[in-house]
């Protein structure tokens, strides 16, 4: 009597090769599920554009102005009397200063400078009848530039004094400087805070530009009518006279 013939095992190959594929097929949805709940989880909406923060009136008028960065910088002077420290602040005031002016018939160096750098922007977002904005950004940075006397322990201490007197008197001068940027930073942070509503973006941009250029402006006319009225800090004590 022949021997039966051994049972084929094919199929169940196809069966655990089905059962391969659905398996991954479970695993594939599991993890998309997953990801999913994931973000939802972390407050994060899935979402099928980048998202951008809008701003308003109302958004704004809770939002804390953005911080200033104020900081001093010092160039070194030399000198044994106060003539040949207003010498040395000539020489080696840095650039674009070292301004000679003349007040009361006596020419002076300007041994001081509040430097500023503004910088602002706002990304216009159109909607169907109004322009929205987002990504709102305002910068500054203050450098007050004041002269240091490298020369202090050699100096007797009648000199060290007129040369504090002198130093002190020039940093309340550019204080009052720094003071009228501070105030432009805050106006140009008001424009921001205040605009209306536009229909057009390239409206919004224009009105946006055109009141800080008016900032600007306001603060220039402030700055000159300062030194012209403290005689660039002259006035307040802040002159080297020539010896």
């Amino acid at each position: 009597m022949p021997s039966p013939k051994p049972k084929s095992k094919k199929p169940l190959i196809l069966i655990t090769c089905g059962g391969c594929l659905g398996i991954l097929i479970l695993m594939f949805l599991y993890s998309v599920f997953s990801a999913k709940l994931m973000r939802t989880f972390r407050g994060e909406k899935p979402s099928s554009k980048p998202q951008v923060k809008i701003y308003n009136k109302e958004t704004l008028a809770t939002m804390p102005r953005p911080e200033t960065n104020v900081s001093y910088s010092f160039y070194p002077v030399y000198g044994n009397t106060m003539g040949e420290i207003d010498s040395s602040i000539i020489t080696n005031m840095p650039a674009y200063g070292g301004d000679i002016y003349t007040a009361e018939g006596v020419q002076g160096a300007e041994a001081g400078r509040t430097e500023s750098t503004f910088y602002w922007n706002v990304t216009p977002v159109q909607e169907e009848n109004e322009c929205l904005m987002a990504d709102i950004v305002l910068d500054t940075k203050l450098v007050i530039v004041m002269p240091e006397w490298k020369d202090r322990d050699k100096g007797s201490a009648s000199l060290a004094a007129e040369w504090d007197n002198f130093y002190n008197a020039l940093d309340v001068h550019e204080i009052g400087h720094k003071d009228f940027e501070l105030q432009q930073f805050d106006e140009m942070w008001e424009v921001f805070k205040n605009v209306p509503k536009f229909e057009q973006c390239e409206a919004l941009v224009d009105h946006v530009k055109a009141e800080i250029q008016k900032v600007e402006a306001r603060n220039t006319e402030r700055n000159t009518n300062y030194d012209i009225q403290t005689q660039h800090g002259q006035n307040q004590g802040a002159y080297v006279p020539q010896q």
